[in-house]
């Protein structure tokens, strides 16, 4: 997948006509993925090339008054995504203050046109870009009049009959539905970190683990125990998520850690792409380590198993 950093240079312009879509893609969600089904069926009546165009930072954590929105997938992950639904261009747009105030006319004719050559454009019905929000589907609609520029508008989809978004599956994460972000998201959730020390628990207790530090504002799935995988040189290994804060111990901090059930040639300051599949339990302070360590071999069994039947390695 190629990534396109300098969009904005001067002298950059695409050497091939393009069917666009420009979003957040936070998670690249159901919805998100509907987009890119619809693109990848117009271009191949069309011979264009897909693009992605996203943004770095998220919008609103330049140009909202109050924090910036804890992410579903940092940068690197949405890129990681986006590769794997197999997205040939992604440009990713940079955001700041100044950009804020161009027009939806400014975004259309200098990027779109000037620079992406665009063919055809695909955004979900609620999707807004330029000053003040003023690129909408009916801005659009009247400003490719006569243009030959095709525009398709998707519809959103629903789960379990709530719509999908990212701040639907955002929502579920703080309540601590779990099953229903998953459902919303369409793929594993996740967790790339930075590999940081430990404290060395895990090992007393005959279960290593590697500790890892998430991205800037990530947004940190419910604390409890899941299945995972880990992503290394595209092998999947399986392995026990652990985020909480080992109350058993007296913890007050959450802590993220893996127990990879293959060995791993990784060491601290390495990135570890990690995917939560299923939540399986909440975090429970017991009354001594031999009960933690059985609890641990008991969702160690379940674990093997459900990884075993999606055919994710365990050695």
């Amino acid at each position: 997948m190629e990534v396109i950093h300098d969009i904005l240079k001067p002298d950059f312009v695409i050497d091939h006509p393009t069917t666009i879509t420009i979003g957040n893609f936070d998670g690249v969600h159901k919805g998100h993925i509907e987009i890119i089904r619809r693109i990848r069926s117009i271009v191949k009546k069309n011979n264009s090339v897909p693009v992605v165009i996203t943004f770095d930072p998220h919008p609103l954590s330049i140009i909202s008054s109050g924090s910036p929105p804890e992410l579903l997938s940092t940068t690197t992950e949405k890129l990681k995504l986006l590769e794997a639904y197999n997205i040939p261009i992604v440009a990713l747009f940079p955001f700041n203050k100044r950009i804020s105030q161009n027009s939806a006319k400014w975004f259309l004719e200098n990027v779109l046109v000037g620079k992406l050559r665009v063919r055809n454009i695909v955004i979900g019905i609620n999707h807004t870009f330029g000053r003040d929000r003023e690129g909408n589907v009916e801005y659009l609609r009247k400003a490719l009049l006569g243009t030959g520029i095709g525009l398709d508008v998707v519809k959103p989809l629903r789960s379990s009959g709530e719509m999908i978004s990212s701040s639907a599956v955002r929502t579920a994460l703080y309540q601590g539905d779990y099953k229903t972000a998953s459902a919303m998201l369409g793929h594993p959730y996740p967790l790339f970190g930075k590999i940081i020390p430990g404290k060395g628990v895990g090992s007393t207790l005959g279960y290593p683990t590697i500790n890892i530090q998430p991205g800037k504002h990530k947004l940190v799935p419910p604390i409890g125990v899941y299945a995972c995988f880990i992503n290394i040189k595209n092998a999947f290994l399986g392995g026990m998520l652990y985020i909480g804060t080992r109350p058993t111990f007296g913890g007050k901090n959450i802590v993220i850690e893996i127990a990879c059930f293959s060995s791993l040639d990784v060491k601290a300051g390495d990135t570890l792409e990690v995917y939560a599949l299923k939540y399986f339990r909440a975090d429970v302070r017991f009354r001594s380590q031999g009960l933690l360590v059985d609890q641990i071999k008991k969702d160690e069994k379940a674990i093997r198993n459900y990884l075993r039947r999606r055919k994710i390695r365990l050695t």
